[in-house]
């Protein structure tokens, strides 16, 4: 799914460390540049960040390299994996591109089993 690496197995980590850093910087740790997840209590946390960027790998979105884009559906992945289903804000996509199926796997919330389910209705 990388359009931007020749897929050696050191680029991948080295771009999926990059953009694990790059979405921290917005969501992550206690002082983020945009605070979507204060209200939940619970700190977003690089390997959270990490976990849904693999997923994301793994489904037909058009990686950009690890762009705004990008992170913007990490960030609605957890959404999705901490069940707050208001600030989605690429529903389209996340259907469009398997990801709501790929959230939706062992290890994560049911939310997104639920809504995946509303979505098809």
């Amino acid at each position: 799914m990388f359009n931007s690496l020749n897929n050696k197995p050191e680029d991948v980590r080295k771009e999926i460390e990059e953009f694990t850093d790059y979405v921290f910087d917005f969501y992550g740790g206690s002082d983020p540049l945009w605070d979507f997840f204060k209200d939940d209590k619970k700190p977003v946390t690089r390997a959270e960040i990490k976990s849904n960027t693999e997923k994301l790998l793994k489904t037909e979105h058009p990686w950009g390299g690890g762009d705004s884009f990008d992170r913007e559906m990490v960030r609605d992945m957890m959404f999705i994996t901490r069940g707050i289903k208001e600030n989605l804000e690429y529903e389209f996509g996340l259907k469009k591109y398997g990801i709501l199926e790929e959230t939706a796997k062992p290890g994560f919330s049911g939310f997104a089993v639920e809504a995946l389910r509303n979505m098809e209705s």
